[in-house]
C-alpha cells in the first residue's frame, strides 16, 4: 500500500511527533476495522462461520493487549503516568 509522502517538520519535538503518528497509525488501524466489518455487512457474498469469527476476535484482542502492555512497559521505564503537562491529546 503507498503511503502519502508528509513532509516531516526539521525541529518536530519528540510529544510532536508521537501525536503525528500515533494519528496517523490510530486512524490506519481503525479505517482497517471498519473495512474488516464490512466482512460482515455482505452475507451474500462472503462465508463464514462462528469460529472465523472467533478466531477474528481472538486474534484482534491478542494483538492489542500485546500494544497496550508495550505502552504500559514504555512507561514504566520513563517512570511517567504518561500525562502530558499541557493536557494536550492527540486527535483522531
Amino acid at each position: 500500500m503507498p503511503r502519502s509522502a508528509v513532509p516531516i517538520p526539521d525541529n518536530e519535538s519528540p510529544d510532536d511527533r508521537f501525536r503525528r503518528l500515533a494519528t496517523q497509525r490510530t486512524r490506519r488501524a481503525l479505517d482497517d476495522l471498519r473495512k474488516l466489518g464490512n466482512l460482515a455487512q455482505n452475507v451474500t457474498l462472503y462465508d463464514y462461520d462462528d469460529d472465523d469469527v472467533q478466531r477474528i476476535m481472538d486474534a484482534l484482542r491478542g494483538r492489542l493487549d500485546e500494544v497496550q502492555l508495550q505502552f504500559e512497559a514504555g512507561l514504566r521505564r520513563r517512570g511517567r503516568s504518561g500525562r502530558r503537562s499541557s493536557g494536550e491529546r492527540f486527535a483522531l
